[in-house]
């Protein structure tokens, strides 16, 4: 019994204290050198947080860096070739041209050739079955026309 009056002693102790002016005040102290001391106490944690952060800033910023560099180099290399690539396209354009016409002037020479060559063929074979003497100077005059045409 002794123990429960000693308990609302206190209880009652500490109410009326925490209700007077002096303890109201001395909370408030102990609220502002808390609030101080964990200030304090977290300033450093900051601080080490900014530096942190100014080197992963700065790190950052160095990969930014050489990814520009890498691009702007990456892309001049690509219009360099273009450059050179457009400067000597006029090049290749004219042998591409050039071959073609070459190509073409066979293949019509080849043409002509073969055509010639039917024609005598056709003549002989005519000549052969004994075919009227009219008939064959047509035939020769139309081989000699190909053959100055072609």
């Amino acid at each position: 019994m002794v123990g429960a009056a000693a308990r609302i002693q206190r209880g009652w102790r500490a109410y009326k204290e925490r209700m007077s002016a002096a303890g109201r005040l001395r909370r408030q102290h102990k609220a502002a050198s808390m609030i101080q001391r964990n200030f304090r106490a977290t300033r450093w944690v900051r601080l080490m947080n900014q530096l942190v952060g100014t080197r992963t800033t700065r790190k950052a910023t160095m990969i930014q860096r050489y990814m520009r560099g890498y691009k702007s180099r990456k892309d001049t290399v690509e219009l360099l070739k273009d450059v050179h690539l457009s400067r000597h396209l006029v090049f290749f354009d004219k042998l591409k041209q050039d071959l073609l016409t070459d190509c073409q002037i066979k293949i019509r020479w080849a043409w002509k050739l073969h055509k010639r060559r039917k024609a005598i063929k056709k003549a002989k074979k005519d000549k052969k079955k004994g075919k009227g003497k009219k008939k064959r100077r047509n035939e020769k005059v139309e081989a000699i026309a190909t053959m100055l045409i072609g």
